[in-house]
């Protein structure tokens, strides 16, 4: 059942925009969880893609940071994550989704912001390239295993 919802999936449509931040690293990392675990963000803002797939299943690390977000949780975002509007050599993607449902779905990782869950996370990484579909495979085989 799930190679047929991963064939028939439809990444998350919504507005995206690009931003760059002088962040990266742990302090990223860490601007991130803060942030993010912050009680005016929750269920307004998560992780998605490669950086929801790294703290759930490490494989791969991207030089985009993918946040999924709803305009509420925007000024708090630009300003925790230092973010600047960027034409070319963003390093962070916003997806602000027309369906917010989807950020009431967020995980808490233990010791790592909250991230989109497994699910949303596997079908999101089996859209990208090939090394997106590795991580997609990596993540079904560590999480999504059923019997």
């Amino acid at each position: 059942m799930l190679d047929a919802w991963r064939d028939s999936y439809e990444p998350v449509r919504g507005k995206r925009s690009s931003w760059y931040t002088i962040l990266h690293g742990r302090q990223l990392d860490e601007a991130l969880r803060e942030t993010l675990s912050r009680r005016e963000t929750d269920g307004h803002a998560m992780l998605g893609g490669l950086s929801a797939a790294q703290w759930l299943a490490p494989y791969m690390r991207g030089n985009l940071t993918t946040l999924y977000a709803d305009t509420a949780a925007m000024p708090e975002l630009i300003e925790a994550l230092k973010l600047k509007p960027s034409k070319s050599g963003a390093n962070v993607e916003v997806i602000e989704p027309d369906d917010p449902a989807i950020l009431k779905e967020r995980v808490e990782v233990p010791g790592g912001p909250p991230v989109s869950s497994p699910i949303l996370t596997y079908l999101d990484l089996s859209h990208l390239d090939d090394r997106g579909r590795e991580a997609a495979e990596h993540l079904r085989e560590k999480l999504l295993k059923w019997h």
